[in-house]
C-alpha cells in the first residue's frame, strides 16, 4: 500500500525499550496501578515492577546482545492499549456529511435516530451503504479506511473492532497492516431493511453469506499476527432469520466472535414485531446468537426477561456513551439498562461507533462513562475511573477473544501500551493522575502509542507517516466521495 501512499513508511519494527518512573495503570485486578518500571521485548512486556526487578530482566537481555532503548518515565502516565470493541470506519463520509451544513447550527433538522428511532429511515441509511461503497474509487475507499486507523491511534486505540465499514477486505486489513493497529475486521452484513408494513429483502441472504464466509477465511488462511476476522451482522431489523443463522453457523465453522447492534432504539421492538413476529432477543435466541461469541451494541431496551436471558448466556455488551446524547439515543435517560449490566457483572465494554461524526476517541467515551454512568447512579463510587479503563481496555480485549494477548499491562502479555503526558497545569495537585485525565484530559493528549512493541507515535507525533499530507490527501479523496454518495443517493 505504501507505493501509492507516499506519506506513509514502512511501519517501524518491534523494538526493546524500558520505561523508568512512570505512572503505570496496569488494567490488572490483583495490580491496578503501580510507580515503577516496563521492559518490553520482541513485541512482549518482559517485566513489570520496581527498579531492581526491572534491572534483572534487562541484565537478561543484555546477555543475549539485545539493546534496550531507555525512556524517562517522570510526568508520563501508562496505561493498556485501548480497545475500541464497536467502530465503523465510515470517515469518508464526513465531509459529505457536513457539506450541506450551516455555521448556525439552531435550525439542523432531527435524525432519524433520535425520538425513539424512525426505524423506516434508519435502515433505508444503512441499505444505502452498500450501493455507496460500490461508487467508492478503491483509492478513496483506502485513505478513508487509513484515516479512520490514525484517528484512532491519535486517540490511544490500539486495537479496533468493525462491526461494518466502507471497503473490501482488501482495503481493510491493507489499512491495518500499514498504521500498524490491531484490528478484527468485518463487512457490511444486512440483506433487507424493516419498512412500515414489514422486512424488505434488498439482496440475496446467500450470497451475503458466501461473502461473508469468503471475508473470513481469506482473512484467518493469512494468519496475520495482529489482525483477525469479525464476522458481523449489522442490526436485528436489517437481517433476515436465515442471514442470523447462517452469520452464527460460520462463527462457529471458523471460532470467531459476532459484532451486532440490537435493542438500541424504543421503537426497535415494535419494528422487529411487525417484521418479524419477534422481538429482537427472541429472534437471536432462535439463530443461536446468544453466547459469549456475541459482541451487541447498545443493548438498551430490554424487558426483565430479556435482560435476564442475555445475562444468563454470557453475550459482551459494548456502548458508546459520547454517541448517544449526540444523536437523541435516550440510551442513559430512559433506558439505564447499562448500569445493571455491569451490576450483573456482565462484560461491558466501551467504544466509539462511527466516525463520520466527530463524536470524538476512546478517552471522551471514557469521560462520559465515568461522568453519565455514576449520574444515573447517583453514585460516584460506582464507576471509579480504575473501572472506566478496565470497560475501556480488559472488557473489549475479552469480548473479542484476546485478552489472552492484550487489555493488561502484565509480564506476558503484548506490548500494546499507551502514554499520557501529566505533568502540566491541569494534574497541579492531583493525587490520581487517571482521574486527573478523565475530567481535564482528551484524546489530544495522547503522547505515547506502543502497538506489538512498536512505537507508533512518540512525543505525540507518527513516527512513520506525514499526518499533515494525509489528512489533505483524505480531504481532496472525500471530494470525491461526496460526489459518490451523491450519486448513490440519486439512483434510490
Amino acid at each position: 500500500m505504501s507505493d501509492s501512499l507516499p506519506f506513509i513508511d514502512q511501519i517501524p519494527d518491534p523494538i526493546a525499550m524500558r520505561i523508568d518512573g512512570a505512572c503505570i495503570y496496569t488494567g490488572d485486578v490483583e495490580r491496578p496501578v503501580l510507580l515503577g518500571s516496563l521492559l518490553t521485548a520482541g513485541g512482549t512486556i518482559t517485566a513489570l515492577g520496581g527498579v531492581a526487578e526491572v534491572d534483572v530482566a534487562e541484565a537478561q537481555l543484555a546477555a543475549n546482545g539485545t539493546e534496550v532503548r531507555h525512556v524517562n518515565g517522570s510526568g508520563l502516565m501508562l496505561m493498556p492499549g485501548l480497545v475500541n470493541n464497536h467502530w465503523h470506519s465510515l470517515s469518508a463520509l464526513r465531509v459529505a456529511a457536513a457539506g450541506g451544513l450551516d455555521l448556525d447550527d439552531r435550525h439542523d433538522p432531527v435524525p432519524p435516530t433520535a425520538h425513539g428511532g424512525n426505524i423506516p429511515a434508519i435502515t433505508q441509511e444503512f441499505a444505502g451503504l452498500g450501493s455507496l461503497m460500490q461508487a467508492i474509487p478503491p483509492e478513496a475507499a483506502g485513505i478513508s479506511a487509513i484515516q479512520s486507523l490514525v484517528w484512532q491511534l491519535r486517540a490511544g486505540t490500539t486495537c479496533v473492532a468493525d462491526f461494518g465499514s466502507i471497503g473490501s477486505t482488501d482495503t481493510l486489513v491493507g489499512a491495518a497492516q500499514a498504521t500498524g493497529i490491531r484490528a478484527a475486521l468485518s463487512m457490511l452484513t444486512i440483506d433487507g431493511i424493516a419498512m412500515a408494513d414489514g422486512f424488505v429483502r434488498v439482496q440475496d441472504t446467500d450470497h451475503v453469506l458466501q461473502s461473508v464466509d469468503t471475508m473470513v477465511s481469506d482473512i484467518s488462511r493469512r494468519n496475520l499476527p495482529t489482525v483477525r476476522p469479525l464476522p458481523s451482522v449489522l442490526g436485528s431489523v436489517l437481517a433476515s432469520d436465515e442471514l442470523l443463522k447462517g452469520i452464527g453457523e460460520i462463527a462457529e465453522k471458523y471460532d470467531t466472535q459476532i459484532g451486532t447492534h440490537f435493542a438500541a432504539w424504543a421503537n426497535e421492538n415494535d419494528a422487529s414485531l411487525k417484521a418479524f413476529g419477534k422481538r429482537p432477543v427472541d429472534r437471536y435466541a432462535a439463530a443461536g446468537l446468544l453466547s459469549p461469541r456475541l459482541i451487541a451494541a447498545h443493548v438498551a431496551y430490554l424487558d426483565d426477561d430479556e435482560f435476564q436471558r442475555i445475562v444468563a448466556a454470557g453475550i459482551h455488551v459494548t456502548h458508546a456513551p459520547a454517541r448517544y446524547g449526540a444523536m437523541g439515543e435516550a440510551t442513559l435517560s430512559q433506558r439505564v439498562r447499562v448500569l445493571d449490566l455491569i451490576r450483573a457483572n456482565l462484560t461491558v465494554g466501551l467504544s466509539t461507533d462511527t466516525d463520520e461524526l466527530p463524536l470524538g476517541g476512546m478517552p471522551e467515551a471514557m469521560r462520559m462513562a465515568w461522568l453519565g454512568y455514576n449520574e444515573a447512579a447517583g453514585d460516584p463510587t460506582f464507576l471509579p475511573p480504575s473501572s472506566v479503563l478496565a470497560m475501556a481496555t480488559r472488557a473489549g480485549a475479552v469480548s473479542l477473544a484476546w485478552d489472552d494477548k492484550i487489555g493488561r499491562i502484565a509480564p506476558g502479555m503484548r506490548a500494546d501500551f499507551v502514554g499520557v503526558r501529566v505533568d502540566d497545569w491541569r494534574y497541579a495537585g492531583v493525587a490520581r493522575p487517571l482521574t486527573g485525565f478523565l475530567s481535564r484530559g482528551s484524546s489530544n493528549d495522547v503522547d505515547l502509542v506502543v502497538v506489538d512493541g512498536r512505537v507508533l507515535i512518540s512525543g505525540g507525533e507518527f513516527t512513520f507517516l506525514d499526518e499533515h499530507e494525509l489528512q489533505t490527501k483524505f480531504l481532496e479523496m472525500s471530494a470525491a466521495v461526496a460526489r459518490a454518495a451523491a450519486e448513490a443517493n440519486a439512483g434510490h
